[in-house]
């Protein structure tokens, strides 16, 4: 008798006779995003899709009958910077000769599951229980199997076809031996859908292109079926992905079970490493449901994105692509995860830092659709991440590798944002605008630069008229950081060098930028002598970066605890709540809260000792937040500090990057 379903809980943990699919699957790792979606009326506002390994493709389930047999896509993101290939181009069509009929998906009930390593869908009828699962095999291709069994208690002569419904129009529909080409005409993108069975194929330009030989399934009994789907770019070779197809076809279940453990060991790790404060089952869900919206963002290097790396999210088509302080942030989640990720996460940016030390804000795949950003950079936390991957792997030839372009780095701010030079920096702009400064800063309309004005010392060197505070503290924490990798080095003379730098601009900032009136820690004018007394969160970097007195830090962690201040609902927003253009809902940054600066507030009171705080926010950050607990729900890109109302992009890298340092006390 082939494999067949012995037993299906309510959560479809799946035991297959045969070949046994038995893997530990934790509760907290089911369901934990929603996958369901119809094309014909799905917009971004809630795109919801699975990808794994990199893929620059990703499926959903379906959610009208017509749809059934089949998921829903694939949704390609390489295409118009995200559109859906069709509504289901992979769809089982059944001819039942026993019955003298094409089964009707209208007669099926459906339930599905996902895990972090593929999804399941179920349909069950009268007559017939339809098992199908996806995987994905590599970067750039995925197995969609399928198990038909019979019902009934008498053998069902059945013909297996499938049935390809693209829809979009710049997609040209190629025939081909195996099965069926999608080329697009707007990009260098191909859709192969192919055959892995060894079954007869029909005319590849019928509807129905790939055809297997009827067959005849006893009672109980079950059939196995395999279709691949692979999409590629240019220098791709069908061959080697079909090598790879062929060769978890033939162990499908026991590569399943293989990949799923692999997921499992990772989440396993993480969680023995979580504050024991957090180990009950909503904190683990919110780890394993941000390391599953890393995963949905991760897109291998492909055309102008030379290393892998993490979309901010891919459901707003407009953050298609790798920014500067997103990716710093990503890669230092990362270096917990999968290090040669984290690694190329880094990579992928300073593939574009020019000979001058400069990196543009954000790249993209293709610049058909979107540019990349040179009229700005970010915030300099590239170094953080660089120590950070190193701190976890200890891998020597990567710190040897960065560190010269790092320097360089770091040394270009001096040079082309240091408008008065004093020895502390500001933002600014390469094209001289006021906007582009503010992109610089991270915080594009932040209320402290309401009122900023631009200067220039040439044609192309453009600063804001103010200093930062989160600016200097970054670049002194970014001088220690190089002190130590140079004293991984052994190079004493380096390491010596920007320990006293850091130390004198720690001086500096604690006397420019504190405010004893107030206790708080703000921008000022660029001669120094004047404050903008605008409350917001770049008022605790200083304590993220280890830069306050023990005593400014007491003062910062006293208003950062009041609720009129920044302690809400969900604390530590980006403005405070007291200020007269605080504005919570849609006002970005001018009153939302964002999880990376939450998080550098939380780490900053740790950092000075105040653990009972930082465990507080922490509590209201994880359980306050809408839906981030629940499964289903998606990790928002801002929270309002008041309601927990999710807000803005969803399936955010960098607040689900957050979260699990959050839940690791790193």
């Amino acid at each position: 008798m082939n494999s067949f379903l012995n037993k299906l809980s309510g959560l479809l943990c799946l035991l297959f006779i045969g070949g046994q699919l038995n893997a530990q699957i934790s509760m907290n790792d089911v369901n934990l995003i929603d996958y369901s979606a119809d094309p014909e009326t799905y917009f971004d506002s809630t795109l919801s899709v699975f990808t794994d390994r990199g893929a620059w493709f990703g499926f959903s389930y379906p959610t009208k009958p017509e749809h059934y047999g089949g998921f829903v896509g694939p949704y390609l993101l390489a295409e118009k910077n995200g559109t859906w290939l069709g509504t289901n181009t992979c769809q089982l069509v059944i001819e039942d000769f026993t019955s003298k009929r094409v089964v009707d998906w209208s007669g099926f009930e459906m339930k599905t599951t996902s895990f972090r390593s593929h999804l399941i869908q179920m349909f069950e009828s009268v007559e017939f229980r339809i098992i199908q699962t996806l995987m994905y095999t590599s970067t750039r291709s995925a197995i969609l199997y399928t198990q038909v069994q019979n019902k009934t208690n008498r053998p069902k002569t059945l013909k297996f076809k499938w049935r390809f419904n693209p829809q979009l129009t710049n997609i040209k529909k190629l025939p081909q031996s195996f099965g069926m080409l999608y080329k697009s005409t707007t990009s260098n993108e191909r859709v192969m859908i192919y055959g892995l069975d060894q079954f007869p194929y029909v005319n590849p330009r019928s509807e129905f292109p790939i055809q297997m030989t009827e067959m005849t399934i006893e009672p109980e009994e079950m059939a196995e079926l395999h279709i691949g789907i692979t999409v590629m770019f240019g220098g791709d070779d069908f061959a080697d992905e079909e090598k790879i197809q062929k060769k978890v076809k033939m162990a499908f279940l026991d590569s399943l079970e293989a990949y799923q453990e692999e997921k499992n060991k990772i989440s396993r790790r993480l969680q023995s490493k979580m504050d024991p404060a957090f180990l009950d089952s909503a904190f683990i869900r919110v780890l394993n449901k941000s390391l599953l919206t890393l995963q949905n963002n991760w897109r291998a290097g492909a055309d102008l994105l030379k290393h892998d790396g993490l979309f901010p999210s891919y459901q707003d088509k407009s953050y298609h692509g790798f920014w500067a302080w997103d990716s710093w942030k990503h890669a230092v989640a990362l270096s917990h995860i999968d290090s040669a990720l984290a690694k190329d996460q880094v990579r992928a940016m300073y593939d574009y830092m020019d000979e001058d030390g400069f990196i543009p804000d954000c790249i993209f795949r293709d610049t058909t659709f979107e540019k990349h950003n040179f009229r700005n950079t970010k915030p300099p936390l590239s170094g953080w991440a660089i120590w950070e991957v190193y701190r976890q792997t200890g891998d020597l030839n990567f710190l040897t590798e960065m560190y010269p372009k790092l320097l360089k780095q770091h040394q270009w701010w001096y040079t082309f944002r240091d408008h008065d030079k004093d020895g502390l920096c500001e933002y600014g702009s390469q094209d001289g605008t006021l906007e582009a400064a503010r992109w610089e800063s991270g915080m594009d309309n932040a209320v402290r630069f309401d009122d900023t004005k631009m200067l220039s010392i040439g044609d192309t060197i453009f600063s804001m008229d103010q200093e930062s505070v989160d600016l200097n503290s970054y670049l002194m924490q970014e001088k220690l950081l190089l002190s130590y990798m140079a004293l991984s080095m052994k190079d004493t003379v380096n390491a010596k060098k920007m320990k006293d730098e850091a130390s004198r601009l720690m001086d500096k900032i604690q006397k420019q930028f504190w405010d004893p009136s107030t206790g708080w820690f703000y921008d000022t004018k660029i001669d120094g002598k004047s404050f903008i007394k605008v409350m917001g969160c770049e008022g605790w970097s200083p304590l993220w970066t280890r830069t306050a007195t023990k005593e400014q830090a007491e003062k910062v962690k006293e208003s950062m605890m009041i609720p009129e201040n920044f302690f809400g609902t969900v604390p530590f927003q980006s403005l405070s709540a007291r200020d007269p253009k605080f504005q919570p809902k849609e006002g970005y940054w001018r009153g939302s809260v964002w999880l990376d600066q939450a998080y550098f507030g939380v780490r900053g009171l740790a950092n000075y000792g105040f653990e009972k705080e930082a465990k507080k926010a922490t509590m209201r950050l994880i359980r306050n937040a809408e839906g981030v607990t629940e499964k289903g729900e998606p990790i928002r890109e801002t929270y309002h500090p008041q309601t927990g109302e999710g807000m803005d992009a969803k399936h955010f890298s960098w607040s689900a990057a957050h979260y699990i340092l959050l839940l690791l006390n790193k």
